[in-house]
């Protein structure tokens, strides 16, 4: 039976985020109250003043936040994250992104719910979304009342888990993370519940900043987006069937489709049908019909969205429709 020294180790991965690491970590420090822990904090080489902060914080709580700084710039919050997987003691680890934080008792909860939950290997919540200014903008997904999310289910709707909610058994780190290699969270979640299903509690328990340098939302890249593909065709040992992958595959066309009107180039389109449709050759016609049905049915929500804040006033988008 494994030695665990605390119950969670929340590990935050950082790059230049002096304006938010310290109301980060703090918000993890504020958890105490409820559960002990650990901080371990990943510094990618900063080169503004998140050393200077991250050092103060350190002496405030020795005992309790571990800094790793790399001397080099690793280039990707994944590839922190791995550097400091290794270090974790607790019993679950949660991860966190340091220009995010998180609400009173949302690790108490979460330990709450995997106690009574055993059948579920991790647990997310929902999250506020501000801008970087503060402005709230939205919330992060409309998951509402299906409580348990299988490898199945994200596939047909993609990834609408904030990875900065995650709560998992640290008994699986070694299982769900690439020893090697670039991974992206849509990776991580599906390895997951390729080994249980993944719980959710429907509370806004953690706050996401989008337009800052590490929101995957305003930066997902050609790299990405091939992870994204990868993490979708990648076998495992749970029998998906081939209806599964289609609706995988159009929800991924979709969001294909949606980059391509945001950055006003169908280039990615062209690019990206050819490689999707290869792989449904016999049903090619089928998966067509579910990709326009997608991008119509995310087209009339985003206009309903808009329509309502405009109406209401104070009415928030979902950022991630499932």
């Amino acid at each position: 039976m494994a030695n665990y020294s605390c119950d969670v180790s929340v590990c935050i991965t950082s790059y230049n985020h002096e304006d938010y690491i310290r109301d980060c970590v703090m918000s993890v420090i504020a958890q105490r109250e409820d559960v002990s822990l650990e901080v371990i904090i990943g510094d990618d080489c900063s080169n503004d003043k998140t050393k200077q902060i991250l050092k103060k914080l350190k002496t405030t709580y020795p005992d309790i936040i571990t800094v790793v700084r790399h001397e080099a710039n690793l280039g990707y919050g994944a590839l922190n994250l791995r550097s400091i997987l290794p270090l974790t003691r607790g019993r679950y680890i949660a991860h966190l992104d340091g220009d995010d934080f998180w609400l009173p008792g949302k690790l108490r909860q979460q330990m709450q719910y995997m106690e009574k939950n055993d059948g579920c290997v991790a647990v997310c919540t929902n999250s506020l979304c501000l801008d970087k200014n503060g402005v709230a903008l939205g919330v992060f997904n409309n998951q509402g009342k299906i409580k348990r999310i299988s490898r199945t289910y994200l596939m047909q709707y993609g990834n609408f888990i904030n990875h900065s909610t995650l709560l998992y058994k640290a008994e699986l780190r070694e299982s769900i993370i690439p020893p090697d290699g670039l991974f992206i969270d849509y990776t991580l979640l599906m390895n997951l519940a390729s080994l249980g299903d993944i719980g959710y509690i429907d509370k806004i328990l953690s706050v996401y900043r989008i337009g800052t340098a590490s929101s995957v939302i305003d930066n997902l890249n050609e790299h990405v987006r091939s992870l994204y593909w990868e993490s979708i065709n990648k076998p495992s040992g749970e029998v998906v069937g081939d209806r599964n992958k289609r609706l995988a595959s159009a929800d991924f066309l979709s969001k294909v489709f949606y980059r391509s009107i945001k950055t006003r180039s169908m280039a990615l389109m062209k690019k990206w049908w050819p490689i999707v449709s290869a792989e449904h050759r016999e049903h090619k016609a089928r998966l067509t019909l579910l990709a326009i049905s997608n991008i119509l049915i995310t087209g009339i929500r985003l206009f309903l969205s808009l329509v309502a804040s405009r109406i209401g006033g104070t009415r928030l988008r979902v950022i991630y429709w499932r």
